[in-house]
């Protein structure tokens, strides 16, 4: 009998190959990304993701994010901005981190740069999403000289 999927221990190397969603080599995105399951990066990516499922940023992949909130994170690419995932952050050998990450678990190959404060949550505190930065205040107009 085979466990519910809510039971199951994260396997990450089970997840490379079951990416439901791939951004190719030879793709570029730009906007809000949110996804269920699991999503492959291999191309290029700008803006944020959002999800409870996996990502993958593969070797190739390239991803510039304002923020990138989800279930867990593998990364072997080149990754600019905040990560936080609720559960897993694997850094592969040839990743490349320049942003702070949050997450209740933390796997760091040899080989990795990462240039960001780090905050590891292992024994059930939530790890939650870094704040917004808040919007700029609308500039004042001068009165009219009469």
């Amino acid at each position: 009998m085979e466990m519910p999927a809510k039971e199951r221990p994260f396997d990450p190397k089970a997840q490379d190959s079951v990416a439901t969603t791939t951004l190719g080599p030879d793709t570029e995105f730009t906007g809000n990304m949110k996804f269920g399951k699991t999503l492959k990066i291999e191309g290029k990516f700008e803006g944020e993701l959002t999800s409870e499922g996996t990502l993958i940023v593969a070797s190739t992949g390239k991803v510039k994010a304002t923020q990138i909130a989800v279930g867990s994170a593998i990364i072997e690419g080149k990754v600019e901005g905040p990560v936080v995932a609720k559960e897993l952050i694997e850094l592969r050998s040839r990743a490349e981190i320049l942003g702070d990450i949050k997450s209740k678990r933390l796997k760091i190959d040899d080989g990795v740069v990462l240039v960001g404060k780090c905050e590891v949550r292992p024994h059930g505190s939530e790890v939650s999403e870094p704040a917004r930065p808040a919007a700029a205040p609308a500039p004042q107009q001068k009165p009219a000289n009469k």
